[in-house]
């Protein structure tokens, strides 16, 4: 069985991605539930990327890609599933910071109204 670049490429992207639902864990902008699905996801992209042949019996036109343009879909797939996970990470931690910061204005708020009613 040889190992072809665009395996290799694959499980780089793969094992980055689950690299960085890892951080994103720890900065405490995933949750675990999160953290454990996109590592399933990733996980199964290096398990079918270094072993096309557990597929091929079910989906060998699909995985095997006998045309370049199979695999150029396929990677643009993968770019896509990428660029999803991250723009979510944006959202999900801007989200968070208007939160927090929606706080903070009515925490200030409120105190700036107890010193200008008891004077």
């Amino acid at each position: 069985m040889a190992i072809h670049p665009f395996q290799l490429v694959v499980v780089f992207i793969a094992a980055f991605m689950i690299l960085k639902s890892y951080e994103k864990y720890r900065l405490r902008i995933f949750r675990r539930w999160e953290v454990w699905t996109w590592g399933a996801l990733w996980s199964i992209v290096i398990v079918f990327a270094l072993f096309p042949d557990l597929l091929q019996q079910y989906t060998a036109a699909v995985f095997m890609f006998q045309r370049p343009l199979d695999a150029l879909f396929a990677l643009s797939l993968l770019v896509a599933f990428t660029g999803l996970n991250l723009i979510f990470g944006l959202f999900e931690q801007q989200r968070r910071d208007i939160t927090q910061m929606t706080r903070e204005i009515a925490i200030f708020n409120e105190k700036l109204d107890e010193t200008g009613s008891s004077k």
